[in-house]
């Protein structure tokens, strides 16, 4: 290693390192094992140390060779998540040295069925769902969206409802916005993703000509009062009173007239 080099400081768990070989860091350089990291090399060969090791509290520098659970032997791995030991952890475990197609990549490519010699990706499982173990798949928690799996809306773009006379839009996002819900799908519907109430697409002079704010509708279609208030027949206002062409009751005041 002739270059400083740092193996991930975002506390991850991860395994690095040398299957078949050993490690050799020349003067000047630095070997940085960050937090929940292992770097390993095999036995029989050594770390030689001619330049500097830093390594967090909870990182490590281990001997052993690097081994990933394959139990149908199709080249492809069950999980991300290798051990390293001297000798081997059981039936099932391949040294990762003698992968002879090692698929594994950090699009999450590992087997969806580790029973089956025919099953492996090119697909990891469905939206909203993440690998396990022993090769099922399972729903990724309420409120996250590790794959990006999800859309988001622009919230300001939808109606929010009534707010007084006002035919108000959404003011912005909600906690569950292109996120997962829990159950292998995305958060879809705009009550869903959107909250609070935003800037006004219009207002209504007078309760009794309120008409249309459709909670949830596409903001463009309600932009002017004619579209979301009566103008002109009685609609709620008082006796002999209707609607003006701004929403507003007009007329004889109620009980007035001959």
């Amino acid at each position: 290693m002739s270059d400083n080099c740092i193996f991930a400081t975002d506390g991850v768990s991860g395994v690095y390192g040398v299957d078949n070989g050993g490690i050799t860091i020349n003067e000047g350089a630095t070997l940085t094992v960050g937090a929940n990291h292992t770097v390993a090399w095999s036995p029989g060969s050594s770390l030689v140390i001619n330049g500097s090791i830093a390594i967090n509290d909870t990182g490590q520098l281990k001997q052993g060779f690097i081994y990933y659970e394959d139990n149908d032997s199709d080249g492809y791995p069950v999980t991300s998540t290798p051990l390293v030991q001297s000798t081997t952890p059981g039936v099932g475990y391949v040294q990762r040295n003698d992968f002879s197609t090692f698929t594994y990549t950090d699009d999450f490519t590992f087997d969806y069925d580790d029973n089956s010699t025919s099953t492996y990706p090119g697909v990891r499982c469905a939206t909203c769902k993440t690998n396990q173990s022993d090769g099922t798949c399972a729903a990724v928690t309420d409120g996250t969206d590790p794959w990006f799996d999800c859309s988001t809306l622009t919230c300001t773009d939808y109606i929010y409802g009534w707010s007084g006379l006002n035919c108000a839009k959404y003011s912005g996002s909600s906690d569950h916005n292109g996120d997962c819900n829990g159950s292998g799908a995305c958060y879809t519907t705009v009550a869903d993703s959107c909250t609070g109430v935003g800037v006004t697409a219009a207002s209504c002079g007078s309760a009794g000509c309120k008409m249309a704010c459709a909670t949830s509708s596409v903001a463009t279609s309600y932009d002017t009062v004619a579209e979301m208030c009566y103008t002109s027949e009685q609609h709620g206002c008082g006796t002999e009173e209707n609607c003006d062409d701004t929403g507003t009751c007009a007329g004889h005041d109620q009980g007035g007239g001959s």
